[in-house]
């Protein structure tokens, strides 16, 4: 079973370990999206502290780059 390195990820993975009687590989290239400076944080926090960056991402979320992150074009292409 290969799963993604996140520890999200690993953590849902471990009751179907178990399960199974298999261990779970983590393979970085399934890894997520990095948003940079904004993983983690509530989608209100960030359109209240950084409302220019949450508008350019709202007109274009395909070529816009997080503070710190990727994006979908680069994500897409880098794996």
């Amino acid at each position: 079973m290969y799963v993604s390195p996140s520890a999200r990820t690993r953590g849902t993975a471990r009751p179907i370990e178990r399960a199974v009687g298999v261990e779970a590989v983590a393979v970085a290239d399934l890894g997520e999206r990095s948003v940079g400076q904004w993983n983690g944080r509530l989608v209100e926090d960030i359109r209240r502290e950084d409302g220019e960056g949450w508008q350019r991402w709202k007109r274009d979320p395909v070529s816009f780059v997080p503070p710190g992150g990727e994006s979908m074009l680069d994500f897409g292409t880098t794996r």
